[in-house]
């Protein structure tokens, strides 16, 4: 069984998964063997049902996250591009969900569970069966802040479904966004069915292109803020910060902002610590 009909086992298992970083957990913890898979199933399955009758959890304001201008303004069709499919996933009454990303002041960073007590629709995006990219309560809190400060001309690094290039575009102090990925079918999936809806769709345009290339060219002055958002957790999001701290020391008339980066900086200095502690 390879890890990817083993993850999908899980996801057929345990039922929708709760973000992105669960489904790296997941994967990162699944043996090559296929014995040996079967039987973390099991444990997996045990040890998830005794620690969630342990962890402290937050009843959630359904209602609340229905107000967000995304999910009360943008429907969400079911339709392919390539390998990837744009839908609806939920989370059932009382499912445990992380709603936050941990609160990195405490140690060890405390996580924040959280449940709905009705039946809640979000959008995502598949990979096949694997889930790669979702508007979420965890997603919706994390970008808060970089959603603050964006201003002028902006450049998003990484498209997803359009969350950030959205609420972004609701406000006056943004005159323009170039957002840039390199999956052309997550572009067209964008263009054809997420796009059109925006109320200031003229703001946008979209450019499919390596971000780190496309970045490398830009000679400065070209954009007040730039978001990055082209990683899927804090592991493979440290060496792309790095990557982009370059940029951002030769683009000095440009903010950058980078997604999840309280927990990229976390991992860095854990990292850091086994290094220097051995």
């Amino acid at each position: 069984m390879t890890r990817k009909q083993t993850y999908q086992h899980v996801v057929h298992t345990f039922g929708p998964l709760y973000n992105e970083n669960s489904r790296i957990l997941i994967l990162g913890s699944i043996p090559s063997h296929h014995e040996d898979a079967e039987k973390s199933f099991e444990d997996k399955k045990f040890e998830e049902k005794k620690g969630l009758e342990l962890i402290e959890r937050k009843l959630l304001d359904a209602e609340e996250f229905k107000r967000n201008p995304y999910i009360r303004n943008i429907r969400i069709p079911t339709i392919r591009a390539g390998n990837y499919i744009l839908t609806t996933a939920a989370y059932e009454p009382g499912e445990t969900l992380e709603y936050d990303m941990p609160d990195f002041s405490k140690d060890p960073p405390e996580h924040r569970y959280g449940y709905f007590d009705q039946r809640v629709e979000f959008p995502g995006i598949y990979e096949g069966v694997v889930p790669w990219m979702s508007v979420c309560p965890s997603e919706i809190r994390s970008m808060v802040r970089h959603i603050e400060r964006a201003r002028g001309k902006v450049l998003v690094l990484g498209l997803g479904l359009g969350y950030y290039p959205y609420m972004i575009s609701l406000k006056d102090e943004v005159e323009d966004i170039t957002i840039v990925e390199k999956a052309p079918e997550i572009i067209q999936l964008f263009r054809d069915h997420l796009l059109p809806q925006f109320e200031y769709k003229d703001k946008v345009s979209v450019i499919e292109s390596d971000a780190f290339s496309y970045v490398g060219a830009l000679t400065g002055g070209e954009y007040d803020f730039c978001f990055a958002d082209i990683w899927e957790n804090a592991s493979d999001g440290a060496w792309a910060c790095r990557k982009l701290r370059d940029a951002e020391q030769r683009l000095a008339g440009t903010d950058f902002a980078y997604w999840i980066d309280d927990a990229i900086m976390y991992a860095h200095l854990c990292i850091s610590h086994r290094v220097w502690t051995r």
